[in-house]
């Protein structure tokens, strides 16, 4: 034991030279064993592989250079892409829409006051602007917040998610009624060469002489609508009266324009106006009242003035000064 724990190393090499020769023997009589342990397989036993034959591998050497092409599906002369989601929906009918199919039955249709018929949105229009199309009230939503819904970006051509892009704002005035206050003229004397013209309404009563090719009122804000052009004496062969007749211009109403004022005939030319309202991000929006031939401007564009040109019953029209200087003319519905 002394000898051991002198030499410590040495019995422990001498122990691992044991147990390394003692694994080597068991390897050599393993190894010494396989010619027992597995039996030849005879020349019978093996398989032989048959003949395939030229054609066989002609036909599979052709398949194997045959170029491989995916087909893509068609619906409705739509070509269905292959490797991105398609959204098809199912009708309450049982009626399958493609979404993006430009040819599948709209699934979004309202009506737009600027328009005689319902508008129709194309499906494939809502797909490619991410538009929530599974929402019944998908057109009245404005996702990009400038005051124009999804109709209206639809009407006009612009993109809902651009609140750069959208329609003029002039597109969001709408008539509400048309209305009129009474113009009452009268040709009481012809005064060579003056000819006596009066107001007899609107309050207070007015009286002019003017010659052919002047002007009146001369003040209040119809200064200068009226312009005398023209005189015709005429008598009546019966009784004698005094039928002349003055031919008036009115650069307010053209309809029944020159008109004819006849020696003490009441004539009135009302004057008409319009109620407008301008519902650009206003769901209350305040009526505001503009005369036949006045101006106004719409507070998102102050710097441009519109000047009102005729108004019926269904509609007005209004004209402004493009930027290139010519004049151009809008129609706004009564809706």
């Amino acid at each position: 034991m002394d000898w051991i724990n002198k030499n410590y190393d040495k019995a422990l090499l001498i122990a691992a030279s044991v147990v390394a020769l003692a694994f080597s023997g068991l390897f050599v009589m393993k190894s010494l064993s396989f010619a027992t342990n597995f039996s030849d397989i005879s020349s019978e036993e093996k398989r032989i592989m048959e003949d395939p034959g030229i054609p066989e591998v002609e036909g599979w050497s052709n398949k194997l250079a045959t170029k491989t092409e995916w087909q893509r599906l068609n619906y409705n002369d739509y070509k269905v892409p292959i490797t991105v989601s398609v959204p098809i929906l199912e009708k309450p009918d049982g009626q399958i829409v493609t979404m993006p199919d430009p040819k599948s039955v709209p699934l979004r249709v309202a009506s737009h006051p600027r328009e005689d018929s319902e508008v129709e949105v194309p499906n494939n229009w809502l797909v490619k602007h991410f538009l929530d199309y599974t929402n019944s009230a998908v057109l009245e939503q404005d996702p990009d917040g400038d005051g124009f819904n999804n109709l209206e970006e639809y009407v006009g051509g612009t993109d809902p998610n651009d609140a750069e892009d959208h329609a003029p704002f002039i597109t969001q005035l709408y008539l509400k009624n048309r209305g009129e206050d009474t113009y009452i003229l009268k040709f009481s004397a012809a005064i060579d060469p003056q000819y006596q013209i009066a107001r007899n309404e609107p309050e207070p009563r007015k009286s002019w002489f003017k010659a052919i090719g002047e002007k009146f009122p001369d003040r209040g804000a119809d200064q200068g609508r009226f312009e005398v052009i023209g005189y015709n004496r005429v008598v009546d062969p019966n009784s004698g009266a005094d039928r002349s007749e003055l031919t008036i211009k009115d650069s307010v109403r053209l309809d029944n324009n020159p008109f004819i004022l006849t020696r003490s005939e009441e004539v009135d030319r009302p004057i008409y106006w319009a109620n407008f309202e301008y519902r650009h991000k206003n769901s209350a929006p305040e009526a505001f009242r503009v005369d036949l031939a006045g101006e106004f401007s719409i507070e998102t564009e102050p710097s441009v003035v519109y000047t009102l040109k005729s108004i019926s019953e269904d509609h007005a029209i209004i004209s402004y000064s493009a930027e290139d200087g010519t004049s151009k003319e809008i129609r706004i519905p009564n809706k």
